[in-house]
């Protein structure tokens, strides 16, 4: 349900008088505060998580291509050291 579906179940409220003007503006203006705040947070919370997993893989790929040993070394030059440790043992 959105705020506006929220505050027109509220007039409905205070038309029929299950409650008063001053309980209907107490909600409406309640409605109105929290649905803006958390939808404002929930985007800021969500970018934050999405930059510290990026950030976690990058550090993650870049400390395994460091422990490998390959840094700087194409494919084909990483093969053709596996290839002379191989024959070597």
């Amino acid at each position: 349900m959105n705020k506006y579906d929220e505050i027109a179940k509220l007039q409905n409220l205070k038309e029929s008088g299950s409650i008063t003007q001053e309980e209907y503006e107490l909600e409406k203006n309640r409605v109105l505060n929290d649905n803006s705040k958390k939808k404002s947070y929930k985007g800021l919370i969500i970018v934050i998580v999405i930059i510290i997993v990026i950030t976690g893989l990058c550090l993650l790929a870049d400390n395994m291509w460091y422990s490998s040993g390959n840094h700087g070394k194409s494919v084909a030059q990483q093969k053709s050291i596996n290839n002379m440790n191989n024959t070597n043992k």
